[in-house]
């Protein structure tokens, strides 16, 4: 797919809108820190003339390891993280859980999880 706009900002809210997974931008180098910050979702930006798909396939290293579909929007390319398992260790004390109670509980009614809320009202109410 190629686009030609002579408008910077419209090209940068079409780049966003497609997501591509590679994005060359063909356009002068006064304009491509502009771009490259206004464009939020593309897998890998291409920047410059001399700067064609295959060299980012081939040679410059993200290779075909990036979102593809429009992913983009939410997603990066491979990376080590995605290779690791992440776990979150949570605890409060009685205090912590007092002062979490009201957020809790909203959060709980606006859900419709009434039984999470409780739970934690269970626990601040249990002095022991």
């Amino acid at each position: 797919l190629s686009i030609f706009l002579p408008d910077l900002n419209r090209l940068a809210e079409v780049a966003s809108f497609i997501a591509p997974e590679h994005l060359e931008l063909q356009v002068g180098e006064e304009n491509l820190a502009l771009l490259s910050r206004e464009i939020t979702t593309a897998g890998a930006f291409l920047l410059g003339h001399r700067t064609a798909t295959s060299v980012g396939d081939f040679a410059a290293g993200p290779s075909h390891v990036l979102p593809t579909g429009r992913s983009s929007r939410f997603s990066s390319g491979l990376k080590l993280s995605d290779f690791l398992r992440r776990t979150s260790f949570i605890q409060y004390d009685a205090a912590a859980a007092k002062k979490a109670l009201p957020v809790v509980s909203s959060f709980s009614r606006m859900e419709k999880l009434d039984a999470h809320g409780r739970a934690l009202e269970l626990r601040v109410d249990d002095e022991g």
